[in-house]
């Protein structure tokens, strides 16, 4: 929040930099053991496919509201690769057929100790 330009985001960040003891973590790990153990008294932002990820195996932590933004993940290569073109038509294909639909659902909901939160 520290660039941005939104005044609401401004505004929580200057609360966020000045509060005592301080409310920043240093990881995501350390920002959801925080969570976890301090009974209701802190809540930390994450991006939302993470929290999506640890909802689903730690049933005591809840995502609370909706998305603040909403961004997409890419690939990066090298300026003018060669493999521009078939990757991105590869990653196109795999989301007209629903194959990243469900290697989210194996991976977030079935996996690994996905989906035991109902």
């Amino acid at each position: 929040f520290s660039s941005s330009t939104i005044p609401t985001y401004q505004k929580l960040n200057a609360f966020m930099e000045s509060a005592k003891p301080s409310v920043m973590a240093n990881s995501n790990k350390e920002g959801l053991d925080r969570v976890r153990k301090e009974d209701g008294m802190y809540a930390f932002f994450m991006e939302a496919a993470s929290i999506e990820y640890h909802i689903e195996r730690f049933c005591d932590l809840r995502q609370l509201g909706g998305l603040l933004d909403s961004k997409g993940y890419g690939i990066a290569l090298p300026k003018d690769s060669p493999y521009t073109a078939a990757i991105s038509a590869g990653v196109l294909a795999l989301q007209e057929r629903g194959t990243l639909k469900e290697l989210k659902i194996k991976w977030w909901k079935e996996e690994r100790d996905g989906g035991s939160c109902k």
